[in-house]
């Protein structure tokens, strides 16, 4: 889905690699919701990186396919801003399973997490490429009730939901 100047995955990606879960650890969740990866698996490197710094130059195109790569902090804050950053949680948040507008046609889905167990949420972890330290990275997250997308920081060994950006 083409937003302002990036066109982005319109739904989490869903490619099998080891270390990664469906939603509610259901295989048929996978089809709907895409997988939960770690970041170092997100990434395409080996899970030492989830608690080792990889200093990775952008853009990183990871498990994405060619021609796509893992948005870093500074893409997802663009992604706000093209959809009006006060609302932009709700504008690209999916109509089905929490409280949604899809405007832009971004289908985020309430996809729920790992930290050691599937944890079922109103809520999205998306994994962003940027690093804050050598256990944790960006990662933006939407929320039911929630009118923005929420930058923070989060384990780099949780499993959390990929959507790819495609290179410039």
């Amino acid at each position: 889905v083409r937003i302002g100047s990036q066109t982005w995955m319109a739904q989490n990606l869903n490619y099998k690699v080891d270390s990664s879960w469906c939603p509610d650890l259901n295989v048929d969740s996978c089809t709907k919701y895409g997988r939960l990866y770690p970041w170092a698996a997100a990434m395409g490197v080996a899970p030492t990186y989830n608690s080792t710094l990889l200093n990775a130059a952008p853009p990183h195109q990871g498990i994405c396919p060619r021609g796509w790569h893992v948005p870093d902090e500074s893409e997802w804050n663009t992604l706000a801003r093209n959809v009006d950053s006060a609302f932009a949680g709700t504008n690209l948040k999916s109509r089905d399973g929490w409280d949604g507008s899809d405007t832009y046609g971004f289908n985020a889905l309430p996809t729920g997490y790992i930290e050691g167990e599937f944890y079922s949420c109103s809520c999205t972890y998306l994994i962003s490429a940027t690093e804050y330290s050598a256990l944790s990275s960006d990662f933006r997250f939407f929320d039911l009730g929630q009118l923005t997308i929420r930058a923070s920081y989060y384990y780099k060994d949780e499993g959390e939901s990929l959507r790819c950006l495609k290179n410039p």
